[in-house]
């Protein structure tokens, strides 16, 4: 251990075993490495006569061409001790604190000035005594602050250089005090090793809980997507297999209505001649009973040609009702028109309509409210889906008696269809969900909760919209909105 001889030599007396023991243990609190180093300076500091104390750390040389001021020292310029923790108070001038890590002696490089050779060397040095001294960079500095004495260690932890750590004491240090300074900057060599290892596994935690953030957060957005996805397609496939049904039953009802049309045709064909030659007859009865006097057999044949008369009527009646249903059934299916076509709405309503009448025959008054409507390009059969869906929904949302009302008009260049019920109502809690696929409050077995979220699509795909009132215990109001313009 290098040292040069010392004169007035007064043993350092801070530098005991139980202020060891009390310093370390405050620096082991520390855990970042700016904190443990300045917990380590601090206890330095506190040290009776301690002027100051100051951490250099070895590191990659980063200001050779940015102004080091002892840049033309350094020979190998690779690496070199950086000035890394500072503290200290000037006795000329107490609010001066020695805590700068930008100044002359931020860099020093290996072998170079006392700091510098204690790195390279790997060995203590003590310099005590001003007398004819010339170990001071600052003789004049080291004379104002009353500077007795240097001690610099350097801080080694399993066999790897750290850097070095040196006081200036205003006080004599002696062998025994440089044996303490040398426990001293053994714990501190510790202390700064497990403060560089916690740093480094707090970035790594960082960097690593930053990643698992980041893809998480990818997670969650493929997750969305591939939900988004997948709730399109099941609504694609839905939708289709709601189309093939509707085209098998559009097929069923075009062949239905063909098989029915013919005997239908001649029923009511029969019926009609039935009723011209009852007439006939009827008139018939009534010349011969006016002939023959008001007789019995009179009355009973005047009876009974009233009677066929009357049948005949219903008959003709009935025949009319089915081809009605007939002709309701071709207009909702639309089976001839699969394309775009300009079509009256009010054609598709009353549709639907008939449709229901057995549903609604003597429990829901319909009420219409039409207005004159121009014509719109659309998907005929499509939208009449809408309207049976809405009118459906209608009808079961009511309870023994009540009335749906059917309104037209025009606003703002589209076509406004409303249905509206004098039902249950909607919860506010369900009002965002209706159209949602699945969604239903009928009951298990009662709805597919399909019917809303088609009518949705089908109004978006026609450039519209749907919108929806409804207070519990009222009724409900949906209002489909439709542009004039071709905007599907």
């Amino acid at each position: 251990m290098a040292q040069i001889a010392l004169k007035r030599v007064v043993p350092f007396s801070g530098m005991d075993p139980r202020t060891l023991h009390a310093i370390t243990l405050s620096i082991s609190q520390a855990r970042s490495l700016p904190d443990t180093l300045r917990a380590i300076t601090d206890a330095m500091l506190s040290l009776p006569g301690v002027a100051l104390a100051r951490i250099w750390l070895e590191a990659p040389a980063d200001q050779c061409e940015s102004g080091c001021p002892v840049a033309a020292e350094c020979s190998e310029r690779s690496a070199c001790l950086h000035l890394s923790a500072s503290a200290g108070c000037s006795r000329v001038d107490p609010s001066v604190r020695w805590e700068r890590l930008d100044g002359d002696f931020r860099r020093i490089p290996l072998g170079v000035r006392k700091v510098g050779r204690v790195a390279a060397s790997r060995q203590a040095v003590l310099l005590s005594d001003l007398d004819g001294a010339d170990w001071f960079a600052r003789p004049d500095w080291a004379v104002d602050e009353g500077i007795a004495a240097f001690a610099g260690q350097p801080l080694i932890f399993r066999d790897t250089r750290l850097g070095v750590i040196a006081l200036f004491s205003r006080a004599y240090l002696d062998e025994d005090s440089l044996v303490w300074f040398r426990t001293f900057a053994d714990h501190a060599a510790v202390a700064i090793a497990n403060a560089r290892a916690h740093d480094e596994i707090e970035a790594h935690a960082t960097t690593l809980s930053d990643r698992v953030a980041k893809r998480t957060a990818e997670l969650s957005q493929k997750n969305a997507a591939l939900e988004a996805a997948l709730r399109e397609l099941r609504e694609a496939q839905e939708q289709l297999l709601l189309q093939e049904k509707m085209a098998s039953l559009g097929n069923l009802v075009a062949g239905i209505a063909h098989e029915i049309n013919t005997p239908l045709g001649a029923l009511r064909a029969n019926t009609e001649t039935s009723q011209r030659a009852l007439g006939k007859l009827q008139a018939l009865v009534e010349t011969l009973s006016e002939q023959a006097g008001d007789s019995d057999a009179g009355r009973r044949a005047r009876r009974l040609a009233d009677s066929m008369t009357s049948m005949s009527g219903i008959s003709y009646q009935a025949a009319s009702r089915i081809n009605n249903i007939l002709s309701s059934l071709r207009t909702f299916a639309r089976l001839d028109r699969a394309q775009r076509d300009e079509v009256d709405l009010h054609e598709g309503i009353d549709s639907a309509l008939t449709l229901l009448h057995h549903e609604l025959k003597g429990r829901i008054e319909v009420r219409r409210e039409l207005a004159e409507l121009p014509k719109l390009s659309c998907h005929a059969s499509q939208l009449n889906q809408v309207f049976m869906n809405l009118l459906v929904n209608a009808v079961d949302a009511i309870d023994g008696h009540g009335h749906v009302t059917v309104s037209t008009s025009q606003r703002d260049g589209c076509i406004v269809v409303a249905i509206s019920d004098s039902g249950r109502g909607i919860a506010a809690e369900h009002l965002e969900k209706i159209f949602d696929p699945g969604f239903t409050t009928k009951g298990v077995k009662v709805g597919t909760g399909l019917g809303l979220s088609i009518a949705h699509r089908i109004v978006h795909e026609h450039g519209g919209r749907i919108e929806v009132d409804s207070t519990p215990g009222v009724g409900s109001s949906f209002r489909v909105i439709l542009p004039t313009r071709d905007a599907a």
